[in-house]
């Protein structure tokens, strides 16, 4: 992978960002916009007004209360 530089089998790995990733890598790498679905790195995490895992300030912005 390219994270840890372990083995694993192409059927193993996803691709994010032109990088490849084992599964285990990805996973701790990467989540999805709780608002628009969009895969997104953790680290860029914007928190929505309703504790929402947001890709954006947009999303942040847009999220509304239930």
């Amino acid at each position: 992978g390219y994270e840890c530089d372990s083995d694993c089998y192409a059927d193993e790995t996803k691709l994010f960002n032109d990088q490849i990733y084992c599964e285990y890598c990805y996973d701790q790498k990467v989540t999805q916009c709780e608002m628009c679905d969009k895969e997104f790195l953790k680290d860029d995490i914007i928190e929505g007004k309703n504790g929402e895992c947001c890709c954006s300030e947009k999303c942040a912005d847009d999220t509304t209360a239930d």
